[in-house]
């Protein structure tokens, strides 16, 4: 069985999913940023039938990226 990039960002945004309802916020913002590096390297070169797909994922990888929990800053 060949996994495709599809599979594969797929896999990795409900592994991030799953860390964050285990509260592994570091582990989800890891493969949330991955995510990210990935889809960076696909929404230029995908064919136009696929850019919804990376839309999709883009999207839910930015809401989760910014709405990860920030340490307070240091006084």
């Amino acid at each position: 069985v060949q996994i495709t990039a599809l599979h594969s960002m797929a896999i990795v945004n409900n592994l991030g999913q799953l860390y964050l309802k285990l509260e592994e916020h570091d582990k989800a913002k890891e493969c949330f940023s991955n995510l990210l590096k990935i889809l960076m390297i696909f929404k230029d070169g995908s064919e136009p039938e696929c850019q919804y797909l990376l839309e999709g994922f883009l999207s839910n990888v930015i809401t989760q990226i910014l709405s990860q929990p920030q340490p307070a800053p240091v006084a």
